[in-house]
């Protein structure tokens, strides 16, 4: 495994989140784009986009089931009970935004059984691959955790600028051959909600400075 990819993975660990879990080990070249996003919310569209779309979605900073992803470049949304393709009830879903772009859409499936949206993907999406939990596209990717009851959509182009930019961070908190550093007082500042709400709380040793004004993956396991 190369350098790039044991930092990655390092990184994930620390992190966790559904897009930035799949830059650990990358998959085939894919033959299809990939979905387009979840519903009416398209990956890439910005929040007044996806709102005018979803009227009733909502600012959220708590947690549902993925592992959450915190850095002052992302906005998280939550849209309740929503009906989806393929689903026998409505579910939860988590709109995570970076830099005002969706970059990935979480379906909390809860307590609909596994084989039903296994189902239902592979009549949308076909066969995934042979780990059975990832569909991967040029443009985007589908997986799902069967354990946190979950399957996300994200853009591929977003989760390369968003795990490049945790990469490099975590390089920069972290002394050369030494242990990561402690939180610093800008990265708790970078935590709390601003200029970006809901900005979210990075986990110790992680979490990026706080942001020059400028300005949420794969959620765990499988």
């Amino acid at each position: 495994m190369s350098g790039r990819r044991i930092a990655v993975a390092a990184l994930v660990l620390l992190v966790g989140g559904p897009a930035l879990q799949a830059q650990v080990t990358p998959p085939p070249t894919p033959e299809r784009d990939g979905p387009a996003g979840i519903g009416k919310a398209k990956l890439g569209a910005s929040v007044e986009e996806v709102k005018k779309a979803y009227p009733k979605i909502e600012s959220f900073d708590g947690s549902l089931c993925a592992a959450v992803v915190r850095s002052p470049f992302i906005q998280r949304f939550v849209l309740r009970q929503e009906k989806l393709a393929g689903l026998p009830k409505p579910v939860d879903v988590e709109l995570r935004f970076w830099k005002d772009k969706l970059w990935v859409a979480i379906v909390c499936y809860g307590d609909v059984p596994e084989a039903k949206v296994m189902e239902a993907l592979r009549k949308q999406h076909g066969e995934p691959t042979p780990g059975g939990t990832l569909w991967p596209g040029r443009k985007s990717t589908l997986m799902i955790s069967g354990r946190q009851r979950w399957y996300s959509v994200f853009d591929n182009a977003l989760s390369e600028e968003a795990a490049r930019l945790f990469m490099e961070d975590f390089k920069r908190l972290r002394p050369r051959g030494g242990p990561a550093a402690e939180p610093t007082a800008a990265a708790e500042r970078a935590s709390s909600p601003g200029a970006t709400p809901p900005a979210a709380t990075p986990p110790s040793g992680t979490s990026p400075p706080a942001p020059t004004p400028v300005p949420p993956t794969v959620p765990a396991g499988g």
